[in-house]
């Protein structure tokens, strides 16, 4: 097909093989996917201009080239996050923006959940990472997206894709680029079944040979959301009692959940189904008292489920029940979400939330030192009596507490107890040595954390401590410039204004 560039490179066939092989696990899947990606990048930047420059070699000067122009990379939610830090490694330097795109039910059409991607890209090289390219709706929403954004040069790259989608691709962006590792036969009439095959545990169902190509994860959680962070990540929301939530087919945003039906409201996308109303189907059936042992296999039962994918954190002997009831476990290495290692600008707004509220806290621990005098033997008072690290304590604790958050474990510790990390801090507190004041508070409202630690001295700080400070300077100098040059310039904006 025209424009169309299928790499037949042994290793990409040999490793694609590989991927559309069911035996294949999903920890090997995962790896594998990285393998083509970091294979498929370099035919897809075979293209892109360069210019010649001169660097100096420890000899002499010697000629070199260097890309002409920026590489931003754009990977559509979820099923790109696989192939992005392959081609990453590959291109450390390349920004990195994304679309978040999901089928609407009914019409079948894209809908945009998600858009981060840097402001004109008329000045970057973009190369769109979207493993499926089955009716190509994701794929033209994503082109018009970055055509309103100023794109003139995007490259489309592809796992597998269906001669429909290149069709409409190609009618509606008749000059763009695709490479793509294989072209199926054709879409199978299922693909309506899966309006969101975009994501990677349910896009190659859409394909009639592809059925094997990615899992079909099914993810259970045993858990609450106070206490377990794949919980609230699912839930988005405070459940302080255990529940428990069953995604489907590996579709984050659609839960089966056990629980209160009064949180329904702070948990739209979850389908919550009674705990008692399962409880007394069990009883009439035989079962004397029901837990989460009997109610889950019900519920998995129900809905033709044998096989579900849980973190490595899951109750052991819940999983030892589950399995006597026929219910086959795997536990999934590293993040459970690996999503969660992108935030949203929604996650972004929670966790600055959090963060002013222990920028509220810090504010009125300094306003007491600073008001605090320096009385005998160095201890400082306020309003006439000794300042402790007690009273520092419950002075940033109430500030946190007034802006709707939860202090825990509030570190206010000078002198030598500043010394050991998990030091509180206790007694009175002295001038002219180092105070750290660490504020760790959690959101009532979201249940996301802020984090702020400071060393501040009231009076004057000894060249021991200021060595100790201009090292800790230096060495945050040092990462910044270890940071890609976006990231770099974020984490400036974000820490200058806070003091750093």
């Amino acid at each position: 097909m025209k424009g169309v560039t299928v790499i037949t490179h042994p290793l990409v066939q040999h490793n694609l093989t590989r991927l559309r092989d069911k035996r294949t696990g999903p920890q090997e899947f995962r790896r594998v996917l990285g393998e083509v990606a970091a294979l498929m990048i370099y035919e897809a930047t075979r293209s892109f201009a360069v210019e010649q420059v001169t660097v100096k070699t420890p000899l002499a000067p010697a000629p070199g080239f260097q890309l002409r122009r920026e590489v931003v990379l754009v990977p559509v939610l979820r099923a790109g996050l696989g192939m992005l830090d392959s081609i990453l490694q590959l291109i450390p330097h390349a920004r990195v923006g994304f679309i978040g795109l999901k089928r609407e039910e009914t019409t079948l059409r894209a809908m945009f959940y998600h858009k981060s991607l840097p402001p004109d890209l008329s000045r970057f090289e973009v190369i769109l990472i979207d493993p499926m390219l089955a009716t190509g709706g994701s794929a033209v929403a994503a082109m018009d997206l970055l055509s309103e954004l100023g794109a003139k040069r995007v490259q489309l790259v592809n796992l597998v894709a269906a001669p429909e989608g290149i069709r409409r691709v190609r009618t509606h962006c008749p000059t763009l680029p695709i490479f793509t590792a294989a072209i199926d036969q054709k879409l199978n009439q299922r693909v309506t079944s899966f309006p969101d095959w975009a994501t990677p545990d349910t896009g190659c169902s859409a394909f009639d040979i592809t059925n094997q190509f990615m899992r079909t994860e099914n993810l259970l959680i045993v858990a609450d959301s106070d206490h377990d962070a794949n919980m609230l990540y699912a839930t988005a929301c405070s459940c302080p009692t255990l529940s428990s939530i069953c995604a489907s087919a590996g579709e984050l945003r659609r839960h089966e959940r056990f629980g209160n039906r009064s949180r329904r409201k702070q948990a739209p996308h979850c389908h919550v189904r009674s705990l008692s109303g399962y409880q007394e189907k069990l009883r009439q059936s035989g079962v004397k008292q029901p837990g989460f042992a009997h109610i889950i296999p019900a519920l998995l039962r129900e809905k033709r489920i044998q096989r579900v994918v849980v973190p490595q954190n899951f109750p052991y002997g819940l999983a030892d029940d589950l399995q006597r009831a026929h219910i086959r476990l795997t536990a999934r290495s590293g993040n459970f979400f690996s999503e969660r290692e992108h935030k949203s600008p929604a996650e972004v707004r929670k966790i600055s939330a959090a963060l002013m509220m222990a920028e509220v806290g810090m504010a009125e621990a300094i306003q007491v030192l600073r008001s605090a005098r320096i009385g005998k033997d160095r201890r400082l008072l306020y309003h006439n009596v000794p300042l402790t690290s007690e009273k520092l304590r419950s002075v940033i604790n109430t500030a946190i507490i007034q802006a709707n958050g939860l202090a825990s474990h509030t570190i206010v510790a000078g002198g030598r107890q500043a010394c050991d990390p998990h030091e509180m801090g206790y007694g009175p507190l002295r001038a002219n040595e180092p105070i750290i004041l660490d504020i760790f508070p959690r959101s009532q409202q979201t249940g996301y954390f802020g984090d702020i630690t400071r060393t501040v001295v009231r009076g004057r700080a000894s060249e021991a401590v200021r060595k100790l400070y201009d090292t800790v300077f230096q060495g945050q100098k040092a990462a910044f410039k270890k940071m890609p040059c976006w990231c770099s310039n974020q984490g400036s904006s974000c820490h200058r204004p806070a003091g750093f």
